[in-house]
């Protein structure tokens, strides 16, 4: 697909999503979106002096669309558990949809927690609000644990989801038992 509109800067990035659509991060560079682009090896360097500029980049919009599929998820008319729950299945789904995109969101080299960039530290820190949020108006309701601080509740969902996320993606979980865990982990019982 031959590059035609001035941001050259947007289409690399959009490039770069597209190319971990079927292929892993290890694959992506910047000589290889130039090529798919149709521009000189050289001009992504405007825009990117280094590949792992790059990779932060396309990192923080494949985490902007885990962060989107989470938010069209969740019917803001439920209440506050099942919204969660809503939540941590759209995690997963999209995980399994995208797995060379969700790889690179959470790869520790260039996502670490307090030592992400500012593209992904940005994204993350609006998505921790949010899901902040979400658990506290679970608190609230009763189903969480007041006596247990918000952000341990956060730390221990998230951990729930991401497992779930990688042993579904490592064919280790039937998809069935998701929605149950999911439940455990709100102690709430399997629904039914």
């Amino acid at each position: 697909m031959p590059y035609h509109h001035g941001d050259l800067r947007t289409a690399l990035i959009e490039a770069g999503r597209d190319h971990l659509r079927t292929e892993p991060r290890d694959t992506l560079s910047l000589r290889t979106l130039a090529q798919h682009l149709g521009v000189s090896h050289g001009a992504p360097r405007r825009h990117f002096a280094t590949r792992e500029e790059l990779l932060v980049a396309v990192a923080a919009e494949c985490l902007s669309e885990l962060v989107e599929a989470q938010r069209t998820a969740v019917d803001p008319q439920d209440p506050p558990h099942r919204r969660l729950i809503a939540v941590g299945m759209a995690y997963v789904t999209w995980a399994e949809q995208h797995p060379h995109a969700f790889a690179l969101a959470f790869d520790p080299a260039i996502n670490s927690s307090g030592n992400a960039p500012a593209a992904l530290a940005e994204v993350v820190a609006v998505h921790a609000e949010w899901f902040t949020g979400l658990v506290a108006a679970t608190i609230e309701e009763g189903v969480l644990s007041p006596g247990i601080p918000a952000p341990v509740h956060f730390a221990h969902l998230w951990g729930v989801v991401q497992g779930l996320a990688v042993l579904r993606q490592d064919a280790r979980l039937p998809r069935e038992l998701v929605l149950a865990a999911l439940h455990a982990a709100l102690g709430l019982p399997e629904p039914a």
